[in-house]
């Protein structure tokens, strides 16, 4: 089951804000491969069973032994790696005032609920913003859940009072080990290489 965030960076002076649509999966490579070796296992013993000749119990012991080895690292397989597929990422025209970029929100917030991706929470930069920006969005969308994020000069991400504070050097870190680990997936756009290097 995927999640899906739309992300609201509201810029300052001398920058453009943004919108991001992102959706976050679970993949597991592993699984798949390790369901094959059940399978693989599953019919060595079968073809064994049903020979024409009588197996020894030796190999059946070791045929069946086989199979139980590979149902426990089914077992055992990590748990799934979170991804991150980013379907939209649009800057906005610079000064665009935050009533425009709310209404965007709106927009964008609109034509996934059309295509029945659900109801995604919006993370809004609420940094030197406040309430006021928050209450804008939450005015223009309907109610959706909308997650303030107060960026800060820490290295952390906490979570309280149903707000985010996001450390830069955090979000730098995560980004890089997102980026190196092949789980964010950009759309091809001018610029989203230059990130991957």
């Amino acid at each position: 089951m995927s999640k899906t965030t739309i992300g609201v960076f509201l810029g300052s002076r001398r920058e453009t804000a943004a919108i991001c649509v992102a959706e976050e999966e679970e993949r597991n490579p592993q699984e798949e491969a390790a369901r094959q070796a059940v399978q693989q296992a599953h019919d060595a013993v079968t073809e064994v069973l049903e020979s024409s000749r009588d197996p020894t119990a030796e190999e059946l012991e070791e045929r069946l032994l086989h199979l139980a080895e590979c149902e426990r690292r089914l077992d055992l397989e990590q748990e799934p790696e979170r991804h991150f597929l980013v379907r939209l990422l649009e800057r906005l025209p610079a000064n665009s005032t935050y009533r425009e970029i709310a209404e965007r929100t709106r927009i964008i917030l609109a034509g996934l609920e059309e295509r029945n991706l659900g109801r995604p929470t919006i993370s809004l930069d609420a940094t030197g913003k406040g309430a006021p920006v928050v209450d804008l969005l939450r005015e223009a969308c309907g109610g959706a859940q909308i997650v303030p994020v107060y960026f800060n000069y820490g290295d952390r991400r906490t979570s309280e009072q149903g707000h985010v504070s996001l450390g830069k050097a955090y979000l730098v870190a995560r980004l890089q080990q997102l980026l190196e680990s092949s789980r964010l997936h950009l759309p091809r756009l001018p610029g989203t290489e230059d990130l991957k290097r």
